[in-house]
């Protein structure tokens, strides 16, 4: 995921963060397959950038 991610995102600028997720972070039991299947996973978050409140503060620094 990771890979995917960078190739499309690097040239924008985008900031994310990938976590992988599995035993150390069960969401399901693992004593079937379809709880183990829940537990294998991967996590990504986007920071988001508020551009109005940075320009609010260069109005009032500049």
């Amino acid at each position: 995921m990771h890979r995917a991610l960078a190739g499309e995102l690097a040239d924008a600028g985008i900031v994310y963060e990938v976590a992988r997720h599995s035993e150390d972070d069960p969401i399901a039991g693992s004593s079937t397959e379809n709880g183990r299947k829940k537990n294998r996973r991967v996590e990504a978050s986007f920071t988001r950038s508020d551009a109005r409140s940075d320009a609010r503060s260069d109005a009032r620094s500049g």
